[in-house]
């Protein structure tokens, strides 16, 4: 009513090759007679070789709001149905602390709610169109689905700093969490203003509180003659917990290394890493850090952060069969982001969980001096996908504005892909030590279809 063109008209001359359908009320339509309106919206814009985004509106507190989440929901069958992508504003907005108040009328956002609707909706359509050469051929959508929903950020840290004097007292970073004898046990890195050490915490609520253990587990020795963090991951073989981690021998060579122990207290430690710095030239020659060990049927998989010696970033696979011994793969994983992306500088401190038949990545991004948490998939663990942020900038707060990064999930035992996700985080500089480093928990659904 009132265009000179019909939709079937603008789709038919508009040169776009990405449309974008962002939705409100529609007159009291049903949930039925909405879907059947969008769905003949997002065929047409197909039809004309389009790929088509719906966003989702933001949430109300006015009494219209059940109406939108059926309108949502509507939406997400929609975009099923025809392979579309979906911005889920309404999701994100809603786990916003204190949302309501960016709603003048109850209805219609203010400027700092936009401003969040473009941040959850920016990295999406930035790596549509990194892509879009080739959708006018091709209009299903490979963003949809999977997905990754961050479903709750505390608003503390559930592990701070101990007191002035302690051997954490400047920062504790790098959790590495698992459950094991009957505990929820996290190896996190501490740091006292002069060397780094791994510690031991335990926690029964599923990590929102820790009891700390007075003294670390793990100190420089043997060949980590400089440098010891747990910067990495825990793993049970035969009954033994098996703790990589990440140390610097003299000649200034990050590397990682495994210490062994039958109660997850007592280690011992390999005389020489297990993962070393490649010849000069490959991917890792400068240093190997952050390893993620995941066990995949007779085999392990290994994970890790590899820096060359010009410091660019990267991640690495290895594999072993006794978890000892390892081969390293060809190539790398993953390509630096593009200039101007939120991982531009590179992609480091991988961690990786099996969900639904695919392989979902959290790992830290680093984008100038900031670092931050991104997402990535793979059908095989070897062929990944890059994703893009994973946290909504609006959720951070302020005492992890700078940095997060070093993620580690853990499942919550609710079998529906939901897993808590802890990390390391700061407020006040993105910098290695010396930051006042936190460690913090989210919470996070995966999902693959």
């Amino acid at each position: 009513h009132g265009f000179a063109l019909t939709w079937a008209q603008q789709m038919a001359k508009s040169s776009a090759q990405i449309v974008t359908l962002n939705f409100g009320l529609n007159d009291g339509e049903t949930q039925d007679g909405f879907a059947d309106l969008l769905a003949q919206a997002v065929q047409t814009a197909q039809a004309a070789g389009k790929r088509v985004v719906i966003m989702t509106t933001n949430p109300e507190t006015s009494a219209s709001d059940d109406l939108l989440r059926r309108y949502r929901a509507a939406a997400f069958q929609v975009a099923d149905q025809y392979g579309a992508t979906v911005i889920d504003d309404w999701a994100q907005i809603s786990l916003t602390p204190e949302w309501q108040q960016h709603l003048p009328d109850g209805e219609h956002p203010d400027a700092t709610m936009y401003q969040w609707k473009a941040n959850n909706e920016a990295p999406v359509l930035a790596q549509l169109v990194s892509g879009s050469q080739s959708v006018a051929s091709s209009p299903v959508d490979v963003l949809a689905q999977p997905y990754a929903q961050v479903t709750a950020l505390e608003a503390n840290p559930v592990l701070s700093p101990g007191a002035a004097g302690a051997w954490d007292s400047q920062d504790v970073l790098n959790p590495s969490v698992i459950q094991f004898g009957g505990n929820l046990i996290n190896y996190y890195s501490g740091w006292d203003g002069t060397v780094w050490q791994t510690g031991y915490a335990t926690s029964t609520d599923n990590g929102l509180t820790w009891n700390k253990r007075a003294t670390p587990v793990l100190s420089i020795g043997d060949w980590t003659t400089q440098y010891i963090a747990a910067n990495g991951s825990n793993i049970v073989v035969n009954g033994q917990m098996f703790m990589y981690f990440q140390g610097e021998s003299a000649d200034g060579h990050q590397q990682i290394g495994l210490a062994t122990s039958p109660d997850g207290i007592n280690f011992t430690m390999q005389p020489n890493p297990v993962i070393a710095a490649g010849p000069a030239g490959s991917y890792d020659d400068l240093y190997t850090s952050d390893p993620y060990v995941l066990q995949v049927g007779n085999q392990y998989w290994m994970y890790y952060s590899a820096v060359t010696h010009d410091y660019s970033f990267t991640m690495a696979r290895a594999t072993s069969t006794d978890g000892v011994n390892w081969t390293k793969d060809a190539q790398p994983l993953f390509a630096n982001g593009a200039p101007g992306d939120f991982d531009d500088v590179g992609d480091a401190e991988p961690s990786i969980v099996y969900q639904d038949g695919l392989y979902f990545m959290i790992f830290t991004a680093n984008k100038d001096m900031k670092r931050s948490l991104g997402w990535a998939t793979s059908p095989d663990g070897v062929n990944w996908t890059k994703r893009g942020p994973l946290v909504p900038a609006q959720m951070i707060p302020g005492w992890a504005q700078a940095l997060m990064c070093d993620p580690t999930p853990v499942p919550t035992g609710n079998n529906d892909g939901t897993y808590y996700v802890f990390f390391g985080a700061s407020g006040t500089s993105s910098q290695s030590q010396n930051v006042n480093g936190h460690i913090g928990r989210l919470t996070v659904k995966l999902s693959a279809s």
